[in-house]
């Protein structure tokens, strides 16, 4: 007989608004999968701080540390990464449907990661909000020193940061034990060198904000993917992004499988690249809206009586040289 806790429906009911609307690519990593002791990463800004932190602890444990009772659900996770409009290839049969949107999400993953790279190339006049501002800048210091090593620390159950290292080995090891690690990026990933930039790409990265803990980007990537396929480097002398299979001789394995090198090379000058170009990659939206000034380089094809006209995708790279290519 199953029995539900206070604490059980709480999260349950936390998880509620994620498990809506799920298409096929995002059933592998539904939260409703996810119990509330399985063990997660977060990298946290605390106010007024330029030195993150990382934070281990239960699912459970750090959503209480991050919810605030007036806070949205857009501090939730894990998230699915970047998803597909749900009318996009949906008159395509189901066998042709899933591969084709296989696809198209890894060609927006490519886009939005352009887009994002490129906005912490504007100028602080071009940002237009004060908390914009404030995650380009974030963000720019998690590209800048993504590889240094972070102070790291667990949240007991009680809601208290602590930096006890036998603490957090004692966290590690019975999660092995119980099977609930499988959400974390291990030190002995090669991917555990560049955990930070990891983290800001599945939406497991946040900066204090008065009494709130904001998202610093939107997840392009899910918790798994940077778990199991990506392991991250970035490259300062190329716009190009590289991809590469990880080889690992005989029988013990570890993920990630795939080792991607990102570009981001020093911002070229004005006469090479403009602010005004920059702004217009990064605002481009995903949809074209007629008359609007914002979607002159859309994703997604037009719609005509509420249906795209074709299946073909449109901008993935950006329009502009000297822009940064980040096919994953």
């Amino acid at each position: 007989m199953v029995q539900f806790t206070p604490r059980s429906i709480n999260f349950l009911k936390s998880n509620l608004s994620i498990g809506e609307g799920t298409s096929p690519q995002d059933e592998s990593e539904s939260n409703f999968q996810v119990i509330p002791d399985h063990l997660f990463q977060i990298l946290i800004f605390e106010e007024n701080s330029e030195h993150p932190k990382l934070i281990y602890g239960t699912k459970q444990n750090l959503q209480d540390m991050l919810v605030h009772p007036n806070s949205s659900d857009s501090t939730l996770f894990p998230s699915i990464g970047t998803s597909l409009d749900e009318d996009f290839l949906s008159d395509i049969p189901g066998e042709f449907r899933d591969a084709q949107r296989s696809t198209a999400r890894f060609l927006k993953q490519a886009r939005e990661l352009s887009q994002r790279m490129a906005a912490t190339w504007l100028n602080e006049e071009k940002i237009p909000t004060d908390e914009d501002k404030i995650k380009i800048k974030l963000a720019r210091k998690i590209l800048n020193s993504y590889n240094l090593p972070l102070d790291t620390y667990f949240v007991n159950d009680e809601g208290t940061l602590n930096n006890n290292p036998s603490g957090l080995e004692q966290l590690i090891m019975t999660a092995q034990v119980g099977n609930q690690d499988l959400y974390l990026i291990k030190r002995e990933y090669v991917s555990y060198s560049s955990i930070s930039l990891s983290l800001l790409l599945c939406g497991q990265a946040y900066y204090k904000n008065g009494n709130e803990w904001t998202r610093i980007w939107e997840p392009i990537f899910s918790n798994y993917e940077m778990v199991y396929e990506y392991a991250l480097d970035l490259s300062w002398d190329t716009y190009y992004a590289t991809r590469k299979d990880i080889a690992q001789p005989g029988i013990n394995q570890n993920p990630p499988y795939t080792e991607v090198t990102l570009g981001y090379p020093p911002k070229p000058p004005e006469f090479n690249l403009t602010q005004e170009d920059i702004q217009r990659w990064v605002r481009a939206k995903e949809m074209p809206l007629t008359g609007e000034e914002d979607s002159e380089f859309p994703f997604y094809p037009p719609k005509e009586n509420g249906k795209f006209v074709s299946d073909q995708i449109r901008f993935v790279a950006p329009p502009f040289p000297y822009l940064p290519l980040s096919t994953v």
